[in-house]
């Protein structure tokens, strides 16, 4: 059933592409390049994140004899460039003898700040700094958005992991720069675990000549928010990657007779009204199982992590919490609910995270206003979310 939706899915895709091209086909190129709009920039960003790495290899741009190397549009290595706490937008760059590097990023649909970086290249004269220490640690220098959100910064945190498999790198080595000023937040300490170093500019005392430096992809353009993806690129040695920097074993099997059922709690909007009464309801009609809930923002991510990689069923709210599926066991299975207003086919964040990882995976959504209170919780009915339990638990420990 999951493969006959996809083929329909691409088959309108496809039918859509073939109808626009046919009433415009002239404003289709333009000066060399693809015009793309709408439907159509968004088929092309979709082909082009299924294959990334091939892509971005195939396409790279080379300037300043080998100094700065731009992929696929998406990110881009500097070589011996000096950054200067003084000018923490500039990036000084020899450039001897060659044109600045004419080149642009994708913009995608929320813009970038690496065309700005670009403007932004100085070409380093041999005069202007002096004794510049050398350091030869790979750096990934990264601007946040939404950082204290999980999934915005899970974006980040799986480019910054394609950088360093795609560079043949190791966190273990890698250095972050964080560029732009923010107070620290629950997930710093996440950052510092996955990578041997972070830093913001402010704490570079002086300016500091980086041997490799890497602006990383657009939290927005990582192809973990490109839903639509038939599978994700390295994500179950993300996966890994991430649990082991955390020394945490994914070694959990499948025991039908005794299974972990996880509710997840939000507390600011988005919540679930009854959550005691759902927790008992489970526990009534699953006597042999573990059925527990908790509030994962408010503990550690390590102890986040072990539960997660104990649970078999997680059941939550649309939410940022929700990321942790990518660190459930391969056998699992996502209860993902839905109030009234926010509807479940526009965001598929969670359900394409599922599919990635091959997990089984429900939703289901309120329809009844009777169910929704002012304080942003909905009233979740036991009888139908015992029913949606029990069928993914039916699927994965077939009787």
């Amino acid at each position: 059933m999951r493969q006959k939706r996809s083929i329909y899915k691409i088959s309108i895709a496809v039918l859509l592409l073939f109808f626009i091209l046919y009433l415009n086909p002239f404003n289709f190129v333009k000066k060399s390049n693809i015009v793309i709009n709408g439907v159509i920039q968004d088929l092309y960003r979709l082909l082009k994140h299924n294959e990334p790495m091939s892509e971005w290899l195939k396409n790279s741009y080379n300037a300043c004899s080998g100094n700065f190397v731009g992929y696929g549009n998406e990110f881009a290595l500097l070589k011996d460039v000096i950054l200067d706490p003084k000018m923490p937008d500039t990036f000084y760059l020899k450039c001897d003898g060659e044109k600045m590097p004419d080149y642009r990023f994708e913009e995608g649909k929320e813009g970038t700040h690496l065309n700005k970086w670009i403007n932004d290249i100085q070409k380093l004269e041999t005069s202007e700094f002096v004794n510049v220490e050398t350091d030869n640690k790979f750096t990934i220098v990264i601007k946040r958005y939404e950082y204290a959100n999980m999934y915005h910064t899970m974006t980040d945190w799986y480019n910054a992991f394609l950088m360093i498999t795609f560079f043949n790198q190791t966190g273990r080595f890698t250095r972050i720069i964080l560029m732009n000023e923010q107070t620290r937040g629950a997930l710093d300490e996440t950052w510092e675990i996955l990578f041997d170093e972070l830093l913001s500019m402010k704490k570079l005392s002086k300016p500091v000549q980086f041997s490799k430096l890497v602006w990383n992809i657009l939290g927005y353009e990582s192809p973990l928010n490109f839903h639509g993806l038939a599978s994700l690129p390295y994500i179950e040695e993300f996966h890994k990657f991430f649990l082991r920097r955390f020394g945490i074993k994914d070694t959990k099997p499948l025991q039908c007779k005794k299974l972990l059922i996880l509710f997840i709690w939000r507390r600011n909007y988005r919540k679930i009204k009854n959550e005691e009464e759902l927790v008992l309801a489970l526990r009534k009609f699953y006597l042999d199982h573990d059925v527990q809930g908790i509030q994962l923002d408010a503990i550690p991510m390590k102890e986040q992590l072990q539960w997660i990689t104990k649970t078999d069923v997680l059941i939550g709210m649309h939410g940022a919490g929700l990321s942790h599926i990518l660190f459930l066991p391969q056998h699992a299975a996502v209860l993902e609910l839905f109030p009234l207003y926010w509807t479940k086919y526009t965001h598929r964040h969670f359900s394409a995270m599922s599919s990635w990882r091959g997990l089984k995976y429900a939703s289901w959504q309120n329809l009844n206003p009777g169910n929704e209170y002012p304080d942003y919780s909905s009233y979740i009915p036991p009888s139908i979310l015992t029913t949606e339990v029990n069928m993914l638990v039916n699927e994965m420990c077939p009787s």
